[in-house]
C-alpha cells in the first residue's frame, strides 16, 4: 500500500514507522511498546494531495514566472533550482554554492 495511508507513530516516539514494512507482528500495533500508532494528520491522503494541489496551483506558476523572466531580461533576478533532499550542511552547501 501507499507509504503516506500507511505511516503511523507511537505517541511518546518521535520515529515514524511504515505499517507495511515486514517489523510488525500486529499491523497497527507497536511493536516494541504494544500500544497503537497512530497516523498524524499531516500524513494522510487528503492533506498530502491538498498540498500538491497548492503548490500546482499557487508555486508552479512562480517557478515558471522567474524562470522565464531570468532568461529574457538583462537585469533579470537569478532563477536557480536546487536538491533539497539530504544532510542540511549538504543542502546548505549547494544553495550558498548558488548565492556566490
Amino acid at each position: 500500500s501507499d507509504r503516506s495511508q500507511t505511516r503511523g507513530r507511537h505517541c511518546a516516539y518521535v520515529a515514524c514507522v511504515v505499517s507495511d514494512s515486514t517489523l510488525y507482528v500486529f499491523e497497527g500495533i507497536d511493536d516494541a511498546t504494544g500500544e497503537p500508532l497512530m497516523q498524524r494528520v499531516d500524513d494522510q491522503e487528503a492533506t498530502v494531495r491538498n498540498r500538491l494541489n497548492v503548490y500546482h496551483q499557487q508555486t508552479m506558476p512562480l517557478v515558471t514566472f522567474y524562470t522565464d523572466l531570468s532568461m529574457h531580461e538583462n537585469a533579470a533576478p537569478v532563477f536557480a533550482s536546487i536538491d533539497g533532499l539530504g544532510r542540511l550542511d549538504a543542502v546548505q552547501s549547494r544553495i550558498i554554492g548558488i548565492l556566490g
